[in-house]
């Protein structure tokens, strides 16, 4: 792999974890958020519930808009 390679990887590796980290988050914080806003274990479920949903709806919708429109970019090959 040629270092643009490399870089891409860690570009996508990086923004992955971004992706994941508010499901971490939200997993981390759980039981304070039951304290600070006084809910049951139910409600915080709707929270949990209502974070993947978001992610499932956002993964279908926006994409297919855009998807049509999109240019690759791929460097050209050198032959030898």
């Amino acid at each position: 792999m040629n270092t643009f390679q490399v870089l891409m990887v860690a570009i996508c590796f990086i923004l992955n974890m971004n992706d994941g980290i508010d499901v971490l988050v939200v997993s981390f914080s759980g039981s304070e958020i039951v304290k600070e806003w006084g809910l049951s274990k139910t409600e915080l479920g709707y929270i949990f519930s209502a974070g993947l949903m978001g992610m499932t709806v956002g993964a279908f919708f926006p994409a297919a808009a855009f998807s049509d429109g999109v240019v690759c970019f791929q460097p050209e090959i050198e032959e030898f």
